[in-house]
């Protein structure tokens, strides 16, 4: 028995020591010198009865639970019973009247006996519900769809479980669908190496013009081999929380020029314009600037990749509020309703309304955006997906703790100057 629970019991006792006296002088006027005697009297009495009943529940302590409910109410009848018989007996109650007080107490008793039974079987009920459901959850069987248990704590124990089955199912599902992508999209270059080098190897391809194109489509699927280990590596680093960043003061303005000029040859080779013009109030704030730079460049690969040839990406970063913004704005045909929800999880290629190009689709890795909302989350921001009139729209939210220390490093801004947004 702990030192909390000797306390605790300790402070049970006083109060009821203290109800005892009190209900002495509400229900009637004691004589001088019976207090003390009757209230001693009856807590002695009943302390025997009470010790019997610890003691009787360590034994059961390993039986169900209906039983150890029965041994409580039978001790606390008891211990009732041995207090009010000893102190009849020395208040010398008339043999009538004990004889009314002991049926009483045993009416008492089989009443209390019997509540405790039908607790006990209710508790036993809702115990093999749970029992049940954690069964099937811990044997991936489908369909959890006990009865649920009445009382409150289990039925709120039922729903946290239900609810954890169907987040379970869902990321065995997610894996699954990862694992079938990640398999099939290695498959698809190591195919083409493996015929490449085999043609290289019989002599199929000799003509020096066939040989180099050979040898840049290898290293084309290399690159895309390298690239997609390094997204499952990263990943699997962000789900693994092994990822420390190292944050300093960097106006966000210049990260979104830096990861604009990174990919200004995707852009240029697929004819798309990208609106990215330095604006004289981007904030500054306290970034990791290799992890966030990836997040705006794995934006901008997904914007490019739907926009179509004569298309526009929108870059702008801005603040509202407490928060700093960066938005990437395609006019890629926007994203299906059913489809926004799921447009940061790993692997999920699903974008049939939205029609990248033969080139973009075979060498995307399909981890971009969750890795971008991994990284945006380290950050403790947000990384959402909305569709707007002409496509689709991703906003990075970072929270502006460090304001003030940024202030230090930004210059003043003139007077009325607003934190509207900007374009960069």
């Amino acid at each position: 028995m702990t030192v909390r629970s000797l306390v605790r019991a300790l402070v049970v006792t006083v109060v009821g020591v203290a109800i005892a006296v009190a209900l002495c002088f509400v229900v009637s006027t004691p004589m001088d010198g019976e207090v003390v005697p009757l209230v001693s009297t009856a807590f002695g009495a009943a302390l025997v009865p009470g010790i019997g009943g610890v003691g009787l529940l360590w034994l059961l302590r390993h039986r169900s639970l209906q039983a150890q409910v029965m041994v409580v109410a039978l001790v606390s009848v008891a211990g009732m019973a041995a207090g009010v018989l000893v102190a009849s007996r020395s208040m010398f109650v008339s043999n009538h009247d004990l004889d009314v007080l002991v049926v009483v107490i045993a009416a008492s008793a089989t009443v209390g006996v019997l509540a405790a039974m039908v607790l006990g079987e209710r508790v036993g009920r809702a115990t093999r519900s749970l029992t049940e459901i954690t069964r099937r959850i811990g044997a991936h069987e489908a369909g959890t769809g006990s009865a649920v248990p009445a009382p409150e704590e289990f039925t709120r124990l039922a729903r946290e479980l239900a609810d954890m089955e169907r987040r379970l199912s869902d990321a065995q599902a997610a894996r699954e669908e990862l694992v079938a992508w990640v398999s099939h999209d290695l498959r698809t270059p190591m195919a083409g190496i493996r015929a490449l080098v085999e043609a290289l190897e019989d002599g199929v391809a000799d003509d020096p013009a066939t040989v180099e194109r050979y040898h840049r489509t290898l290293r084309e699927q290399t690159d895309r081999l390298a690239s997609l280990v390094d997204d499952l590596f990263e990943l699997s680093r962000l789900n693994a929380g092994a990822v420390e960043l190292t944050v300093a003061p960097m106006s966000l303005g210049d990260l979104v020029s830096d990861a604009v000029a990174s990919v200004s040859h995707r852009f240029e080779a697929k004819g798309v314009a990208v609106r990215a013009e330095p604006g004289p109030r981007a904030p500054v704030h306290d970034v990791a600037a290799r992890e966030l730079g990836r997040v705006i460049q794995n934006l901008l690969d997904n914007a490019v990749r739907h926009t179509p040839r004569g298309g526009t990406v929108t870059v702008q970063v801005g603040a509202s509020g407490p928060w700093s913004l960066i938005s990437v704005e395609d006019t890629g045909g926007g994203i299906p309703a059913g489809e926004l929800e799921h447009i940061f999880e790993p692997g999920y290629t699903g974008d049939r309304a939205r029609t990248p190009d033969d080139d973009a689709a075979q060498t995307r890795s399909g981890l971009g955006l969750a890795i971008a909302a991994g990284f945006v989350a380290l950050h403790g921001g947000t990384l959402t997906a909305e569709n707007v009139d002409r496509g689709a729209r991703f906003e990075i939210r970072l929270p502006r703790r460090e304001a003030g220390r940024a202030a230090a490093h930004s210059a003043p801004e003139p007077d009325g100057a607003r934190d509207d947004d900007v374009s960069v």
